[in-house]
């Protein structure tokens, strides 16, 4: 669901608005005017990947709703490496025998070892912060 306090900030009232709607696959994210207001994964079975474009809008709006210079185009295919191009870039190339548990059930690293972490936004949140790399920092130190 898009924030209204963003939609109320980015909208122009009175004017025309640029609404940009990507989709691939079941990922959507919705733009007004190139700030993203909406983005959201569609997990909801049975729902055709195929169809009708239906424009509409929403809830009991009175206003005057008009459309002008729609286009619909084809993204290119997104570049995913292989899983062997992944891993490549971690060692050897090739999953490894599974490593031993941590000795006494605690993290430790040793000389030269390297900390990857894998994941989305809240990785890139928790960067920024820096409060993860910090205390790593101190017990590794």
């Amino acid at each position: 669901m898009a924030d209204t306090n963003l939609v109320a900030r980015v909208e122009k009232p009175g004017d025309w608005n640029h609404y940009e709607i990507v989709a691939r696959g079941p990922e959507i994210q919705l733009s007004l005017n190139g700030q993203r207001t909406a983005s959201w994964v569609e997990r909801t079975p049975g729902i055709a990947a195929e169809g009708l474009i239906a424009l509409q809008i929403h809830g009991n709006c009175k206003a005057e709703i008009s459309f002008r210079n729609i286009t619909i185009e084809e993204l290119p295919s997104p570049t995913v490496p292989t899983e062997s191009e992944v891993l490549e870039r971690f060692g050897d190339g090739q999953p490894g025998a599974p490593l031993a548990a941590f000795a006494g059930g605690k993290f430790s690293l040793g000389d030269k070892e390297t900390v990857v972490f894998v994941g989305q936004e809240n990785f890139v949140r928790d960067q920024k912060v820096g409060e993860l790399e910090a205390q790593l920092a101190s017990a590794f130190a």
